[in-house]
């Protein structure tokens, strides 16, 4: 069997490796390939991600962008229509088709309609669920650049749920919203939770630091943070540790300097090496919405 796995629109292997979750994210795809499959990866790269090939230990690498020929976000999303024809040898040999997010999905589902192919569709996160919650405000939703994304992600999400022969999502909320929003049978829809290796996410015998809480993921607003801040105003003498990046970190540290916080950044790190930083604290808090 041989299984392509369709990266996030715009995203690469080096992408993965910046945020410290490369070798995570490529386990799952280790344990196909020691059942004697085949492992394919599309990533939006040109020739970085040839830097990792000892790491993915036989997993190949298809670089889109050395189709495409180009290092405009627009181009590259117009192009990427049609990265099925441009590598079609590559999608006629394929078995099973997957996406890793639903925004890029475009690709694995016009690769099914013309190679008739089986579809997976797998998503981390909802993205339309995800675009709403960012722009929950009525400010938002009267700007006409809302509802052109709006529609593009419902229209693109449509026809990915449809066309898929399976669907994965991570959490039964999500599983409600794409049943209600895009009339949807549960019948191809699985559940099957972000894994965590527990071999590797295990108590260890470290020190542990004192009125210290830890937080890891993106600094994003569906993280919400903010709100962390709010609540800590009142815990006196206590520490908040991040570990991550995004595009509010110069905003987290402002709220937290008008609170009088103690926050500190830890910046990103490697996926095996947030065991280690785990244990050192007693509380971890997650406050995602």
């Amino acid at each position: 069997m041989k299984v392509l796995l369709i990266f996030t629109f715009n995203t690469s292997l080096e992408h993965w490796d910046k945020r410290g979750i490369i070798s995570r994210e490529i386990s799952l795809y280790k344990n196909i390939l020691e059942k004697e499959h085949e492992v394919y990866f599309l990533t939006y790269d040109d020739k970085k991600d040839f830097q990792f090939s000892e790491l993915l230990n036989g997993i190949k690498v298809i670089l889109a962008l050395k189709s495409i020929r180009s290092s405009n976000r627009r181009i590259i999303l117009i192009k990427s229509f049609i990265l099925p024809i441009l590598l079609r040898k590559i999608f006629k040999k394929i078995d099973i088709i997957k996406t890793n997010q639903l925004e890029g999905s475009w690709v694995a589902w016009i690769g099914k309609i013309i190679f008739r192919k089986k579809l997976i569709v797998r998503g981390g996160f909802e993205w339309l669920k995800f675009y709403i919650l960012h722009n929950i405000t009525a400010k938002n939703k009267k700007n006409l650049k809302y509802w052109i994304k709006y529609f593009w992600i419902y229209i693109v999400e449509l026809i990915s749920y449809k066309l898929a022969d399976t669907i994965i999502l991570t959490n039964p909320i999500d599983i409600e919203f794409i049943v209600r929003t895009f009339k949807l049978k549960k019948k191809k829809i699985k559940l099957i939770y972000n894994f965590i290796d527990t071999n590797h996410f295990k108590p260890q015998n470290i020190k542990k630091k004192e009125k210290h809480v830890l937080f890891i993921g993106r600094f994003t607003l569906q993280k919400n943070l903010f709100n962390l801040l709010e609540a800590f105003e009142d815990l006196k003498g206590f520490s908040l540790d991040l570990i991550g990046d995004g595009p509010y970190k110069r905003n987290l540290l402002e709220k937290a300097e008008e609170y009088g916080i103690n926050l500190n950044f830890l910046g990103v790190l490697p996926n095996n090496l947030i065991p280690s930083v785990l244990n050192q604290y007693d509380i971890f808090i997650l406050p995602s919405f």
